[in-house]
């Protein structure tokens, strides 16, 4: 639909919401190789790594998008950004309240 409109802001809506999904996808694979009671420290140590990870390549993609990339909407990348992760934690809330109402 933006991309009829104005081609910047369409690719600059695209990457502001790749800065938030690559980086959570890496904290998601990071937290969630390892399971069971007995892997707990294991779980530990990638949560926090994970989470270092994520917080390092959202800055750096940042950083990359605004240095790199010209001509770029960067109202359009930071709203983009804040409402995925916006998104992503509603339909966290969406998917826990259907869990509780199906037990």
């Amino acid at each position: 639909m933006f991309l009829l409109i104005d081609g910047v802001a369409s690719y600059s809506i695209l990457l502001g919401g790749l800065i938030s999904i690559v980086p959570n996808g890496y904290f998601a694979w990071k937290v969630f190789r390892f399971r069971g009671a007995r892997n707990t420290p294991l779980i530990v140590k990638s949560f926090y790594a994970g989470e270092t990870g994520k917080l390092i390549m959202t800055g750096v993609f940042f950083a990359l998008v605004f240095a790199g990339i010209k001509p770029l909407n960067e109202f359009a990348v930071i709203v983009s950004f804040i409402l995925t992760i916006i998104v992503g934690l509603i339909a966290t809330g969406w998917v826990n309240n259907a869990k509780l109402r199906s037990s």
